[in-house]
């Protein structure tokens, strides 16, 4: 049973996977591909990265004045840029690390205003399809799942993804040169997807295939960024521990 479990999916994993149909016959093109290794030029960069801090800076003045969450600032921004842009600008909002104590100020990280904030961000998704998308991080060790601010935010969001990163090997030697493509190859955690966003009838997103309740895996490539494939037990190849015959048993004789 040890080996059939390590083994039971060895044979899916190196078959192709399922062939797309194209309709004119032909072979398309994926221009998604990015050397990570190389630098990116300065031509192909059309873009603007803009940063909002996570907290309002502190005020030298004695008088009390009632200053606006950073949340607030950031949705008025944001609808400001979107109303401004052209209808072809496609605009891509970051939260990281969402109600961590080491990012946001205490008044920030209150549910009230958290929520408020989701919903402020659902309703420009909305009313921006095609021109704004979001991702939010969770810190799950702080804030698991059961939490009531977690789940209100899972019910939020279009889809939820979580990542649970494994532990390394603990007195591992370092890899040699010829190793770095296992090392490299090697799952650094386990990827579980609670929901997919839904496009049409049939779900959309990937949801049906059903490829997204088997148990996948996750590692980070040099050349192929974030790579993401079922997950398989490795096949033993050395063992730690050798099993010993009874002649060398009998050999070194008993000891009483």
């Amino acid at each position: 049973m040890k080996i059939a479990w390590r083994y039971e999916n060895l044979a899916s994993r190196n078959s192709p996977g399922n062939p797309t149909k194209d309709v004119d016959g032909t072979k398309a093109v994926f221009c998604h591909t990015f050397d990570l290794t190389k630098r990116l030029a300065a031509a192909s960069v059309t873009g603007t990265i803009t940063a909002t801090p996570a907290s309002n800076p502190p005020s030298l003045s004695l008088e009390a004045k009632e200053v606006p969450s950073s949340f607030k600032l950031f949705i008025r921004n944001l609808q400001n840029k979107l109303q401004s842009a052209p209808p072809s600008s496609i605009h891509r909002v970051v939260v990281p690390s969402l109600l961590s104590p080491t990012l946001y100020t205490p008044g920030a990280c209150r549910p009230a205003e958290v929520l408020q904030f989701l919903h402020a961000l659902r309703a420009l998704l909305r009313r921006y399809s095609g021109q704004l998308t979001a991702l939010i991080t969770f810190p799950v060790t702080l804030f698991p799942r059961g939490n009531g601010v977690t789940r209100w935010a899972e019910l939020l969001s279009d889809g939820v993804l979580e990542m649970i990163p494994l532990p390394p090997k603990l007195g591992a030697a370092p890899p040699s040169s010829g190793s770095t493509s296992k090392v490299q190859d090697q799952s650094q955690g386990i990827l579980r997807v609670h929901s997919l966003p839904i496009y049409h009838e049939k779900g959309g997103g990937g949801a049906e295939s059903n490829h997204f309740r088997e148990d996948l895996s996750f590692h980070l490539s040099s050349t192929k960024g974030l790579v993401i494939q079922p997950y398989v037990l490795p096949p033993m190849e050395e063992e730690d521990h050798k099993e010993k015959s009874p002649a060398s048993t009998v050999k070194n004789g008993i000891e009483f």
